[in-house]
C-alpha cells in the first residue's frame, strides 16, 4: 500500500456497481488507484490523514479524514458531497473525502479529465470573503496525494513539511 497507509472503518464493495453509477452521475472517471482503495475500504479513513497545501505562500494543514461513500443512499456519499447546497464548489471539482469540518479533498477535472489534480476546498474562506480563493492545489494526481499523507500527531514542525 502506498505510504504504508492502513485504512480503517471502511467497508468493501460487493462489485463496481456503485462506482460506475457515481461516475455516470457525475460524468467523470475516477483514477484507478482511487477505485482500488474504494473497492476495499469504501468510506474508510487512512492512518495518516493529514497533508500540507500552499495558501498564498503559507503552509496550510488539511486533513483527509474520511472517504465519501460510493452508495448514493449514504449521507456522506461522494455524489451528495458534490451536490450539497451552500457549498460553492467550482464545476469540474469533485469531492471525495471530508475532514469533519466542512472542508473537502477533491479531484479537479478542469485541466485534465484523464488524470485529475487533487485540490482542497476550504469553505471557511468563502464564508469569510466570498471573493477569496478557496480551492488550493495539493497534488498532481491521486497517487502523489497518497504519498504525501502524514500523521500530524507525529510531532514534526510544520516548517519541516
Amino acid at each position: 500500500m502506498k505510504n504504508n497507509l492502513v485504512w480503517t472503518n471502511g467497508k468493501p464493495l460487493a462489485d463496481d456497481t456503485y462506482i460506475e453509477q457515481t461516475e455516470k452521475k457525475l460524468v467523470i472517471i475516477f483514477p484507478n488507484s482511487f477505485k482500488e482503495i474504494v473497492r476495499k475500504y469504501d468510506g474508510g479513513m487512512p492512518n495518516k490523514p493529514d497533508f500540507v497545501c500552499d495558501y498564498n505562500g503559507r503552509k496550510l494543514i488539511g486533513s483527509a479524514c474520511q472517504l465519501g461513500y460510493m452508495d448514493s443512499k449514504e449521507i456522506r456519499s461522494i455524489s451528495s458531497m458534490a451536490n450539497i447546497s451552500g457549498l460553492i464548489i467550482p464545476s469540474g471539482v469533485i469531492p471525495f473525502a471530508e475532514d469533519g469540518g466542512g472542508n473537502r479533498v477533491c479531484f479537479d477535472y478542469r485541466k485534465n479529465p484523464d488524470e485529475p489534480e487533487i485540490v482542497y476546498y476550504y469553505y471557511y474562506f468563502y464564508y469569510d470573503d466570498p471573493n477569496s480563493k478557496n480551492v488550493f492545489f495539493v497534488a498532481n494526481n491521486f497517487d502523489e496525494f497518497l504519498e504525501m499523507l502524514f500523521d500530524n500527531d507525529d510531532g514534526m514542525p510544520l516548517s519541516e513539511r
